[in-house]
């Protein structure tokens, strides 16, 4: 016992985050208990509560932690003096190299937001528009500037970290090499995957038959007609119901 209170005293908010994070990943964050959080510490409860109050309150400091922190390492390097493609890339590296390191982290953050209360949700939502803003605007600049495809800057922002936030859910340090991973995901981000003597084609995938091309076509005209029917019906019985009315008023029927 008096073992399990000594290590109390190297105990930091930053490892009870780590550990919580590492067991919530592994178990989920329903199936943890707080006494699951103080055995990994070799803590009694207790003296956990010297560090949180509540689970709730541990899943708030891993979302506070870690997004502080991807925040702290990758949104600098938007305001280095360098032009908007190279910022861009280094930002990705960097967005990699995090995911990579934090990944049990991040599977909660990316996982258990249902779990926050409302308040926290929102400001949650605000902290990580803050992040993917930063993206954003070295994005527009470097359209601006004439070195960056154009169109929407927002959606390439949702792709581009979208493909890399997705790693925690396969990455294998033992299979993969992060330096690697990131010069695989920038060149396809700025090349696209087509080689460089493919054929062009359109940008949009394209229909692999006639049918399939009018589709959709087809659909819209069949919601049309079913539309067009109910509405014929409407107004014939609206008709009959006027007609009726009119009927009655010539005959001084006054029902």
């Amino acid at each position: 016992m008096v073992e399990r209170e000594s290590s109390a005293e190297r105990v930091t908010l930053d490892r009870v985050v780590g550990v919580a994070g590492r067991l919530f990943a592994e178990r989920g964050y329903r199936a943890t208990t707080l006494d699951d959080v103080a055995d990994a510490l070799s803590l009694k409860k207790a003296s956990l509560y010297h560090y949180i109050d509540t689970k709730q309150s541990l899943l708030q400091a891993i979302y506070d932690q870690i997004l502080g922190r991807i925040a702290e390492q990758v949104l600098p390097l938007a305001e280095l003096d360098l032009p908007a493609d190279e910022r861009l890339r280094r930002m990705v590296a960097s967005h990699i190299d995090f995911v990579t390191a934090e990944r049990s982290l991040l599977s909660v953050v990316f996982q258990e937001e249902y779990e926050l209360p409302e308040k926290m949700k929102d400001i949650i939502s605000h902290t990580k528009r803050r992040y993917e803003d930063g993206f954003e605007t070295v994005i527009r600049q470097g359209q601006e500037q004439g070195v960056l495809r154009a169109g929407s800057a927002r959606l390439k922002v949702l792709a581009l970290l979208g493909m890399c936030n997705w790693m925690h859910t396969w990455y294998d340090p033992a299979r993969y090499d992060r330096r690697e991973i990131a010069g695989e995901f920038v060149q396809l981000l700025e090349r696209g995957w087509l080689a460089s003597d493919a054929p062009s084609r359109p940008a949009w995938p394209r229909p692999d038959s006639v049918d399939s091309a009018l589709a959709d076509s087809f659909s819209l005209l069949e919601r049309i007609r079913d539309n067009t029917a109910a509405l014929t019906s409407e107004l014939s019985f609206a008709k009959e119901r006027l007609e009726e009315g009119v009927m009655r008023s010539q005959n001084g029927d006054s029902r």
